[in-house]
């Protein structure tokens, strides 16, 4: 058991090896070094660059927490945005825009991811606003791949082809993102596109449903996508109307099934 006494003597010890000190660090220039990062960064991007968890954070920025561990105000103040070798983490808004910029002129992510060097799960997460932060390095890549193509339309040659650049103008149309024309400078966290009433919004269930219905995906892709059970989700598509589109994701899992080919087509 941990006695006062003992508590105290550790503060001692504690207090004598920073040099006569305080043994909890002043939170004001702290403030200032976090309100200079969130100038350009999300709360969840200085909490990823810092090491130091939001619930940490948010006080130190309110000014209720007046005084914090030495550990956490040398993270803090140590953090800059970027960096060399993508050993930082950087807000993955100007990259989002980005990939949804060149999905709106036809772009597909496949497409985007080959371009980039990033992974078509990880660019397609990012695409969807299901990540917060990226490292710098990547953040460039697609910076590069954005360059490249964001004046160039996709040329397709197969029906396939042609196909993927519909789902994917489809699918930026109807989440609301801007093509790259409508961006002045699309690095700029605060601006917004001109001609678009809302870019990139949270999808809503039933539109990211209806994305992975038109990329193919299968019923275990889609419980995995949306977090939730196969029974549960079953519930929630009766409830809206969605009972075929629902039979075509299982459908797509168990394709050797008697039946399920039919059923592909019956619900198309």
């Amino acid at each position: 058991m941990i006695t006062n006494g003992v508590r105290a003597k550790r503060y001692r010890i504690k207090r004598h090896q920073m040099g006569g000190g305080s043994v909890l660090a002043d939170c004001a220039p702290l403030r200032v070094k976090l309100d200079e990062l969130l100038e350009s960064m999300s709360m969840s991007a200085v909490a990823a660059l810092t090491g130091v968890n939001r619930s940490t954070l948010r006080p130190i920025i309110s000014g209720k927490t007046k005084r914090t561990s030495h550990d956490t105000a040398r993270r803090i103040l140590a953090a800059h945005v970027g960096g060399d070798a993508g050993k930082h983490w950087v807000d993955a808004l100007r990259a989002r825009r980005k990939v949804q910029a060149l999905m709106a002129i036809g772009w597909t992510l496949a497409r985007i991811s080959a371009e980039s060097g990033y992974s078509y799960t990880n660019i397609k997460l990012l695409a969807f606003g299901n990540v917060d932060v990226i490292r710098s390095v990547t953040d460039q890549q697609i910076d590069t791949a954005y360059r490249r193509l964001c004046m160039r339309l996709p040329s397709p040659v197969t029906r396939n082809d042609r196909s993927a650049v519909t789902r994917a103008i489809n699918t930026a149309k109807r989440l609301g993102w801007a093509p790259p024309l409508s961006w002045d400078d699309i690095d700029d966290p605060m601006e917004r596109p001109e001609g678009v009433l809302h870019a990139g919004p949270p999808p809503s269930r039933a539109e990211v449903l209806a994305a992975l219905d038109e990329d193919g995906a299968d019923i275990t892709a889609a419980c995995a996508r949306l977090k939730v059970g196969r029974e549960a989700l079953e519930q929630w598509c009766h409830r809206h109307g969605l009972n075929v589109l629902y039979s075509r994701l299982v459908a797509r899992a168990n394709p050797d099934q008697p039946g399920a080919l039919d059923r592909l087509r019956g619900a198309a």
